[in-house]
């Protein structure tokens, strides 16, 4: 088991740094093959635009223009979109006249002014129906949203604009770029395996399509990542090979951004000195592109504070406050509120850094909680759009229906009277006998169809009866195309709402595992300074203070826990939650989960017992889920049993020709009613409103044991009554094939 546990972590540590080793080389195949812009670069690709004509002129210009935008160029940008706006209006263009004030309704983010950027793309885009357009714009908008930290709203612009992207080769730049944001926005989250991805596809679109790969942005993206995931000697090394191509180049730019992330990398790396060096160093390029300058400050204030260099620190967070103000941006003010309370600990007045702390805590709830509500709105806008564009092309599609149909009426009733017609010269007589016999028997027949599918009126019988033949069979088969119209458009209605839901389900599970992540990073800053806090209050024997900061700091660790069930429910229902099979001992891990929630069931004074069935032997199962729902079903039975007892039985049975196991959870305590118990597997429900304020909790525990143990082959039932205790009894097959460890697809869902 230890030596299986072994290679197992041996596996997962080669699987987090493989792509580490595929970004280094990507760094190093830009360097080699020279794949970045310098002057002559750029000098030749103006002049090949010069010799271009027409559309590829235009999108030439286009490609150009944005480069300098993202690159934040504002000189090369004034030029490359007045050369832009001139052609396109020379040439009537009004795709491209639109894809011109695309680019100035980003230009904000050229100062820092994310927010002013995304309110003109926000009231731009809504409007714009072509797809290059759309394209060109929710590109800009996703980098505008995850510079201001709403990722998830970013990731889905990104794919706004995928959406309806034709794929041919004017639009192999538009993707490229798409891609391109896609890979800052999971860099932002942490998400590095997939920005690797996206910016290898950034590479070979751009090769693609003939348009220089701007490597310098790449490397420095890579070696952001390295560092932020704790790759410290390679991100150095990354950050030698962008001084070297920034050197190359010779642009002034490229010398900051080598200078910014040198800074970043050796703070991240605790490398305060080297990083403040670095700093000053790229203060110096008067040059430097205004949207990152601050970006540069933070760095140099923040190894100032570390180095405790406090006078030094707080003029330059002084400095940068006033320059947040000036700009109104809300994400750096975010930044500067988690950097003041070192800044107050560099000065040593660690009372008024706790209280910092303390405001930081809470600015960063409020903002999680804007985010959130920001998001959940921006999504149900556009499931709002989507559903009235559907109902659109619906009812196209059904007046389209009904024009074919009445045509196909027409055409049918003229073959068939041109038919009798001929056949009735020849044969007059027989004929009429016939086919009034047999139209009889035809439409007798349908009549008794159509009676047993629907009531009829004694009156309706009798206006039927009066008609003629010809007429009863056209009013049947016009009443049996307008069933088939109807239905019809009912399986259309029917399977438009199914797809909104499926993708309304997927937008919902992607939003909250992203912004799950989105509140760990200042949840585990808290719980890092509270505990920073704490050696300080033991080291001055500050007895009072150390409470308190044990309660921030449980509050923490239990806010934690709680977003951590979130991100396992969000997962499963992702399909993210593969399975680890291998061989358990099931009297080891049994006794194992007892002795964890031992101390928990005896702090409400409840014995906890172990019985274990004859020949309970090992399982092939994932050992790690099935610890979880078992720690789970007996964290419920302390935490609803005072003064009882609590008993875990363990035994093999076998059924239907399969060997299973059997867990049972019997406890005294306060029972369930019948009623709660249809809906007590339900994420974030619990018995009732009296359990929650009672007990606490948030309702997810059981709610992914079940899905656990589905996913596992197995199921969880329950047996209670209120006040008479509960039975929850956990049931998985004892050897699950491996072929299902890869199958992140198997169904999960509550019944």
């Amino acid at each position: 088991m230890r030596t299986s546990r072994l290679l197992c972590g041996a596996a997962r540590a080669q699987e987090s740094t493989d792509w580490v080793v595929r970004g280094e080389a990507l760094a190093r195949r830009i360097e080699t093959g020279n794949l970045f812009i310098t002057p002559s670069v750029r000098n030749t690709r103006e002049t090949q635009i010069e010799r271009l004509q027409g559309e590829e002129r235009l999108q030439a210009l286009y490609d150009l223009a944005s480069d300098d935008y993202i690159a934040s160029n504002a000189d090369a940008a004034v030029h490359s979109l007045r050369a832009l706006e001139e052609e396109a209006t020379a040439q009537n263009s009004r795709r491209f006249i639109a894809m011109s004030g695309v680019l100035r309704a980003y230009a904000p983010a050229l100062d820092g002014d994310y927010v002013a950027a995304r309110r003109n793309l926000a009231q731009m885009l809504p409007t714009v129906q072509d797809p290059l357009v759309r394209a060109a714009g929710e590109r800009l908008h996703s980098y505008a949203l995850t510079d201001l930290g709403l990722f998830g709203n970013a990731v889905e612009a990104a794919r706004a604009g995928l959406v309806g992207l034709p794929d041919t080769p004017a639009a192999l730049s538009l993707r490229s770029g798409l891609h391109d944001a896609l890979a800052y926005n999971a860099t932002s989250i942490g998400d590095y395996r997939t920005a690797l991805q996206h910016l290898e596809t950034t590479v070979e679109l751009d090769t693609e399509s003939g348009k220089p790969v701007d490597g310098s942005v790449i490397v420095n993206n890579l070696a952001g990542m390295f560092a932020e995931a704790g790759a410290h000697d390679e991100a150095l090394r990354l950050t030698a090979i962008h001084r070297r191509i920034a050197e190359r180049g010779g642009q002034q730019s490229d010398l900051f951004f080598t200078s910014l992330l040198c800074a970043r990398v050796n703070f991240l790396a605790s490398n305060y000195q080297a990083a403040l060096r670095c700093a000053e160093t790229g203060r110096a390029i008067t040059s430097a592109p205004p949207e990152y300058v601050s970006r540069l400050l933070i760095y140099h204030a923040h190894a100032l504070a570390r180095l405790g260099r406090a006078e030094e620190a707080r003029a330059a967070f002084d400095s940068l406050r006033a320059l947040a103000t000036s700009r109104g941006d809300p994400f750096l003010g975010e930044q500067l509120d988690m950097m003041e309370p070192e800044v107050f600990a560099a000065e040593g007045r660690h009372v008024i850094a706790f209280s910092a702390l303390l405001r930081a805590h809470k600015a960063a709830q409020a903002l999680s909680r804007t985010r959130f509500n920001d998001g959940v709105r921006e999504v149900r806008a556009n499931l709002e759009s989507d559903v009235a564009a559907a109902e659109q092309r619906a009812e196209a599609q059904a007046m389209r229906s009904e024009i074919q149909s009445q045509a196909l009426q027409m055409m049918t009733l003229a073959v068939l009277l041109g038919g009798a017609l001929f056949i009735g010269l020849l044969v007059i007589a027989l004929l009429i006998y016939r086919s009034r016999r047999d139209m009889l028997r035809l439409v007798g027949r349908a009549e008794e169809i159509l009676a047993s599918r629907g009531v009829e009126t004694e009156a309706a019988a009798n206006d039927r009866a009066r008609e003629r033949p010809t007429e009863r069979l056209r009013n049947i088969l016009d009443e049996i195309e307008r069933r088939d119209v109807a239905l019809k458009q009912a399986f259309s209605e029917l399977d438009t709402a199914r797809v909104a839901a499926e993708e309304a389900n997927i937008a919902k599970s992607q939003f909250l595992a992203t912004m799950s992540h989105e509140l760990r990073t200042p949840l585990n800053a808290i719980i890092g300074y509270g505990e920073m806090l704490m050696e300080s209050a033991d080291d001055r024997g500050d007895a009072a203070d150390r409470g308190d900061l044990e309660k921030i700091h449980g509050a923490a660790h239990r806010l934690l826990a709680m977003i951590n069930d979130v991100l396992d429910l969000s997962k499963i229902e992702a399909g993210g939650a593969a399975l680890a099979i291998d061989a358990v001992n099931l009297t080891a891990l049994a006794q194992e989960v007892v002795a964890t929630v031992a101390p928990s069931a005896a702090a409400n004074g409840n014995a906890i017992s172990l019985d274990i069935g004859a020949q309970l032997g090992s399982a092939d199962t994932d050992g790690f889920k099935l610890s979880q729902c078992l720690l789970n079903l007996l964290a419920n039975a302390a935490k609803f049993t005072k003064d009882g007892q609590i008993k875990l039985r363990a035994r093999r049975e076998e059924s239907e020709g399969a060997s299973w196991v059997v867990f049972e959870v019997i406890d005294t305590g306060i029972g369930i009613s019948p009623e709660a118990q249809t809906r007590l597997f339900q994420p974030f429900v619990q018995a009732d409103a009296g359990t929650t304020r009672a007990y606490g909790g948030t309702g997810l525990g059981l709610a992914i044991t079940r899905r656990l143990a589905r996913l596992m082959g197995g199921d969880v039932t329950l047996r209670s009554a209120k006040g008479q205790g509960s039975a929850f009894t956990l049931r998985i097959p004892a050897r699950m094939p491996q072929s299902a460890a890869n199958d992140t697809n198997v169904e999960v869902e509550a019944a």
